[in-house]
């Protein structure tokens, strides 16, 4: 997919499924009201949002690529300014089931969902019934299991992301909660923009914080860090172990 897009002023932002997807778009977004030659492009199955600016000349041009995208580790190896969010996966999955219960993405409640791709799920699976409603049938336990092995590719790619490339700066969800705007000026610098525009960005990224998004932005259940340890079950943690049987990076 890189081939669509000049590198040349390209900056790339790769992240994870509920790992701050929306909000960081959402930034990206009232950043681009106010800078319109900023231009962004979405990868993978959001690519249909994409919005270029044909008419203007680009100041850059952000790419955002999700972990299912062909260009997810290739990221990795590029030179241009790149960024990389993180989350422990375990919140990812306590996120991602509460949302799927209740969401109305396409992929979600499309009654055609592929669930040949969830064959290690301990349930006999449906043939035609979308992500969302078969959710709803299970209890919460078996619930956040089909959510671990849903989310096996984007372990895969956190596992085998390159973590030492200078040009892409790491991020951890742990450490931006709280220090949204900090943390945006220096993605920006990063980035290459100049204080103008990080600054603005930082702006917007604390307006729109979590301490002051939470309970006026529907999107947000919780929010907060290690939610994990108050849903993960016995049951559930050993099926976490061996999803992520290959990874010594986290102690359960």
């Amino acid at each position: 997919m890189l081939h669509l897009i000049s590198l040349e002023k390209a900056v790339f932002h790769h992240t994870y499924h509920k790992c701050m997807t929306l909000y960081y778009t959402k930034v990206l977004k009232e950043l681009r009201e106010i800078f319109p030659e900023i231009q962004i492009h979405w990868t993978g199955p959001y690519k249909g949002k994409a919005q270029p600016f044909t008419r203007v000349k680009p100041l850059a041009r952000i790419m955002i690529c999700s972990s299912d995208t062909e260009c997810s580790l290739g990221l990795a190896k590029l030179t241009n300014p790149a960024s990389h969010f993180i989350r422990d996966p375990r919140d990812m999955v306590v996120s991602g089931y509460y949302y799927h219960l209740r969401c109305i993405e396409h992929w979600v409640i499309d009654p055609n969902f592929p669930w040949h791709q969830l064959d290690g799920f301990h349930r006999k699976l449906p043939k035609r019934m979308s992500y969302q409603e078969f959710l709803k049938t299970l209890d919460r336990e078996s619930g956040m299991i089909l959510e671990l092995i849903r989310y096996q590719d984007s372990f895969r790619h956190m596992l085998e992301w390159d973590y030492q490339n200078p040009c892409v700066m790491e991020m951890k969800y742990e450490d931006i909660i709280g220090h949204e705007g900090e943390c945006f000026e220096r993605l920006f610098k990063h980035y290459g923009f100049d204080t103008q525009i990080a600054c603005k960005a930082a702006e917007i990224a604390e307006w729109h914080s979590l301490k002051n998004m939470k309970g006026y932005w529907d999107h947000i259940r919780d929010g907060s860090v290690r939610q994990w340890k108050t849903e993960f079950t016995p049951l559930i943690v050993d099926v976490f172990k061996e999803v992520w049987r290959s990874s010594h990076q986290i102690t359960v």
